[in-house]
């Protein structure tokens, strides 16, 4: 199916990799993906975002190589998007309007097919709520704790599809919103946004 099966062979090729004792070196490593994109040319590396197929290696160590296991990965960044909209909803509006907001989501046909194919949306989708989510206890809180998560789950979410950076002026306004434009100077902001700067510079 396209895009799918790439993420998935994507996944395929890390677990082997690891399998086989993996390589200690960056030519062994290139040597390693030539040989085995030359048997499996449906690998995608350097082209699609890697996080999506990370994220399958726990499902085939467990449950082995198949398309099973990639749809549980799947499945799991849908569970992921449904907690993280209905704690948003809640957090935001109340239980009432975060279950109504929730079931709308679940049972869109659209929303639904993402969440059974292994590709870059729902996981992308799921972080970004998660990164909403962490945003605003941050700004209830104050606590560095819920600043370090959310940068954490925005690098996570630009591995999971690039799109996410257009979510940045709207992460930006909130905390502008929230606490004014000298807040932007506080070290430990400064210090977690250089962090995030870097995890996402590869």
């Amino acid at each position: 199916g396209g895009d799918m099966s790439r993420y998935a062979m994507n996944g395929v090729y890390m677990y082997d990799l690891i399998s086989s004792g993996g390589v200690w070196s960056v030519d062994d490593l290139v040597a390693h993906a030539e040989r085995y994109f030359a048997r499996y040319p449906a690998l995608s590396l350097g082209h699609h975002p890697p996080l999506p197929s990370i994220a399958l290696l726990p499902f085939y160590a467990i449950f082995g190589v198949s398309m099973f296991a990639a749809r549980l990965s799947a499945l799991a960044f849908f569970a992921l998007a449904v907690w993280q909209l209905y704690a948003l909803g809640k957090r935001l509006l109340g239980w009432q309007v975060a279950s109504w907001a929730t079931l709308l989501f679940i049972t869109n046909v659209y929303v639904l097919r993402f969440g059974q194919y292994v590709l870059s949306e729902m996981p992308m989708l799921a972080l970004v709520l998660t990164s909403l989510n962490a945003l605003c206890a941050y700004c209830e809180t104050g606590q560095k704790k819920h600043y370090a998560w959310f940068v954490l789950a925005v690098a996570a979410s630009l591995y999971a599809k690039q799109l996410a950076i257009f979510m940045f002026p709207m992460y930006a306004l909130i905390l502008v919103a929230r606490f004014g434009w000298r807040h932007l100077r506080e070290r430990h902001l400064i210090a977690w946004t250089l962090v995030g700067a870097l995890l996402v510079a590869p």
